[in-house]
């Protein structure tokens, strides 16, 4: 630091005096002796004056910004210029910010050259002639607007250039649609009548909740006992597949759905076959005997893993059905750091929305896992999880986000892009 005082001098005498380099560094030493204090605090002063600036700068920007991106909302027609009218704004202002500090640092420069001649004795520094006066006239304009449109014209090859780059490397949106217990917000959750309207909404998978009943049969069902879903205070353990055959389990969503009833995995797979794929979450409830093995015995027994992928909060559970089946993709359902969860022997997390920020999603992807992301149920929600890298949305609205997604799909790369870039001005 002190040697850069030392020589801070030396730019003004080789610019305003026509020094050569070794004379001014050593002209420089000379004169900023006994002066490096005044000369240090100037530089401070408009070190931290610069700071200020840019920082006050940098908060304008980054409200103005809010406040544009969340008046276009999740109209993605408005919301893509709205972006890169922001985007362009913030180059303005760092161009702008640049050049302030640069001309302030060197006027203060020359001033602090000045002001340590006169304090050595020596006669002010004639300055050069301004390159403005020195070219006065018809030729200095004529060469003004020539590199005014040289500049234009390399700006717009630059602009279209990127654009051109960007529609040829593509920026599609990769993410499947999953509908949470089926579209349980049009049918009794884990229903077949939930799965087949999920597959009326456009969803890729339908993810359901399977248990064990007393006789070992596997059927769909959330939670622990009846009484929610049939109106019987038993657990799901203590009943058979017979006596749940008998039981109305739509009726409490809605009596035109009095006909529904719990399925057995068999049944959800034979709905689901060729139409969408499950997402089958493995329920512990601390009462299972085989519950991995007999799911597995299922999807074999009927051809379907392939179609299917396996969750389970029980992480030994889910890797239980891993091993007795290789080719099954087997995800975590998990709320722990990514440091952790990047070390889990699984194909994918599975996380809530809270937990996917584009950091977590990244380092996934590092480790060689997808991300499924729940419950993601509204646009500004699905399209930050997409735009963050998200693979796939667990929602209760799977028209909602086919719907947005068909859209999204009808824009440019270039539009893409920018919705993308959204997620990073907004952090």
């Amino acid at each position: 630091l002190a040697l850069h005082m030392r020589w801070l001098l030396a730019f003004p005498a080789v610019v305003l005096d026509g020094q050569g380099a070794r004379a001014a560094l050593a002209g420089s030493w000379k004169l900023s002796r006994g002066s490096l204090t005044t000369i240090a605090a100037a530089v401070g002063g408009w070190a931290v004056g610069t700071a200020l600036l840019g920082a006050l700068a940098a908060l304008a920007l980054e409200l103005i910004s809010r406040f544009a991106i969340g008046l276009a909302g999740e109209r993605l027609a408005l919301l893509a210029p709205t972006v890169a009218l922001v985007l362009i704004a913030n180059a303005v202002v760092a161009t702008a910010v640049s050049i302030v500090a640069g001309a302030s640092h060197a006027m203060l420069v020359g001033r602090l050259y000045q002001g340590a001649r006169m304090g050595a004795g020596l006669p002010l520094a004639a300055s050069l002639p301004s390159p403005v006066a020195a070219a006065a006239g018809p030729v200095w304009f004529a060469r003004r607007w020539v590199w005014i449109a040289a500049c234009c014209a390399l700006f717009a090859a630059t602009a279209l250039g990127g654009v051109v780059l960007v529609e040829s490397l593509g920026v599609a949106d990769d993410v499947a649609v999953t509908a949470h217990r089926g579209s349980s917000r049009r049918a009794p959750e884990n229903s077949l009548a939930a799965i087949r309207l999920a597959i009326e909404d456009g969803a890729d998978f339908a993810e359901i909740d399977v248990q064990e009943t007393a006789d070992g049969q596997i059927v769909v069902l959330h939670d622990a006992d009846l009484m929610r879903v049939a109106g019987l205070n038993r657990n799901i353990w203590d009943v058979t597949v017979a006596e749940l055959a008998d039981l109305d389990a739509g009726s409490w969503f809605d009596p035109k759905f009095a006909d529904e009833r719990i399925p057995t995995l068999a049944q959800a797979v034979a709905a689901a076959r060729g139409k969408i794929k499950l997402n089958i979450e493995l329920k512990y409830n601390g009462h299972d005997e085989r519950l991995a093995e007999r799911v597995v015995e299922v999807l074999n027994e009927h051809d379907f893993v392939d179609q299917c992928v396996i969750t389970s909060l029980h992480l030994d559970g889910a890797l239980a059905a891993k091993k007795l089946e290789p080719r099954l993709q087997v995800g975590a359902i998990t709320a722990v750091s990514i440091g952790r969860a990047a070390g889990l022997d699984v194909d994918f997390l599975s996380v809530a929305d809270r937990q996917a920020t584009r950091a977590f999603i990244a380092a996934a992807h590092g480790g060689g896992k997808t991300v499924h992301v729940w419950t993601v149920n509204d646009e500004a929600s699905m399209n930050r999880m997409i735009d963050r890298g998200a693979d796939n949305l667990i929602t209760d609205e799977p028209a909602l986000a086919r719907r947005l997604l068909d859209e999204r799909s009808r824009l440019s790369n270039s539009q893409r892009l920018l919705l993308k870039l959204r997620t990073w001005l907004e952090g």
